[in-house]
């Protein structure tokens, strides 16, 4: 996933500023990171998946 490699700053230009900021993956963020697998966004929900197996487990209020 070619998102990962963007840097995460933020950028004053022109008046406003610009950029990703905090990496929301990170635990300066607060995140708290699960397993999604070693798959692209589009495949986070396939049935069987590392992620949505992860994201079930939350939702039922367990640990990932």
């Amino acid at each position: 996933d070619w998102i990962g490699g963007v840097p995460h700053v933020r950028i004053p230009l022109l008046g406003t500023t610009i950029g990703f900021g905090t990496d929301p993956v990170s635990r300066r963020f607060g995140a708290r990171i699960f397993d999604a697998g070693d798959v692209g966004h589009s495949d986070y929900l396939e049935p069987g998946s590392a992620a949505l197996v992860s994201m079930g487990r939350i939702v039922e209020g367990r640990d990932a």
